[in-house]
């Protein structure tokens, strides 16, 4: 028998359905908006189970895609919605939000449409063969990287920030800069990029050891910075040379300022 809860999600999807079926197909209705907006506000509060709200959200995609066809910003909103109400290993219906999301990705932000394909695939138990593997790879490599890197841009700045602090005791420091090292890795970072960052942190090391009246230490982070500086022109000079523009002069001034270290590729 039906709570009363569920019979009153009942009327208002009758409702709903009424008012909805008022705007003709591809109406472009302004006032539909407000009625789509309403009707997902009622889905999201009701105290009825996730499948009867899964199969409410997805009579307003259909309503949003009938009577708004280009909204695709608004309709992956809503998809975004209706895949929160989906069961990790549902991978029918995970699959046709994806392909949905993917159908509705024209004039979307990568960052939205994107977010919900690796959603799916994440959720899905079927990975190797998912329809959309590309897509998932390039949000990854475009916005969970740029993400995570913008997450790590911020703590390296709070421990430069400590780095200030003169009453900070030199062992701490110095264990700060090393997490910072162990942050910049790729793939946030570019490897000559993330190797220069590292040379920079240990600069500061050798600097705080020096204060610090402790030279055994010292040594150790200036022959660090050494080998993350050596490691950075060499990320460089292997671009120069997969990208064909790298001259015999630069390859030969790298060779000589570093001909003392035999760890490194000809």
């Amino acid at each position: 028998m039906a709570s009363e809860e569920e019979k009153n999600f009942d009327a208002l999807s009758d409702k709903f359905q009424q008012t909805i079926s008022a705007f003709d197909s591809g109406s472009e209705a302004e006032e539909a908006y407000s009625i789509l907006d309403l009707r997902q506000f009622e889905i999201m509060d009701a105290l009825v189970d996730n499948d009867k709200k899964a199969k409410a959200f997805d009579r307003v995609l259909w309503e949003t895609s009938r009577i708004h066809p280009h909204a695709n910003t608004y309709y992956c909103k809503v998809l975004q919605k209706r895949l929160a109400l989906t069961e990790k290993g549902h991978d029918a219906d995970l699959e046709r939000l994806a392909k949905d999301a993917y159908i509705h990705r024209r004039g979307v932000d990568f960052s939205l449409y994107g977010e919900i394909i690796n959603s799916t695939y994440e959720m899905s138990k079927h990975k190797r063969s998912f329809l959309f593997k590309t897509v998932v790879n390039q949000y990854r490599y475009q916005v969970l990287n740029v993400k995570k890197r913008e997450a790590i841009e911020k703590e390296l700045n709070k421990i430069s920030f400590y780095l200030e602090d003169e009453s900070m005791p030199a062992h701490r420091k110095l264990g700060l800069i090393d997490d910072a090292i162990e942050l910049i890795k790729e793939p946030y970072f570019k490897r000559s990029e993330a190797n220069e960052g590292k040379a920079a942190f240990c600069d500061s090391a050798v600097d705080i050891c020096q204060k610090d009246q402790d030279p055994d230490t010292a040594e150790y982070y200036k022959e660090q910075a050494q080998r993350y500086r050596r490691l950075s022109d060499n990320a460089r000079r292997m671009g120069k040379r997969r990208a064909g523009i790298l001259t015999s002069a630069e390859n030969a001034a790298y060779m000589q300022k570093y001909r003392t270290d035999n760890n490194y590729r000809k």
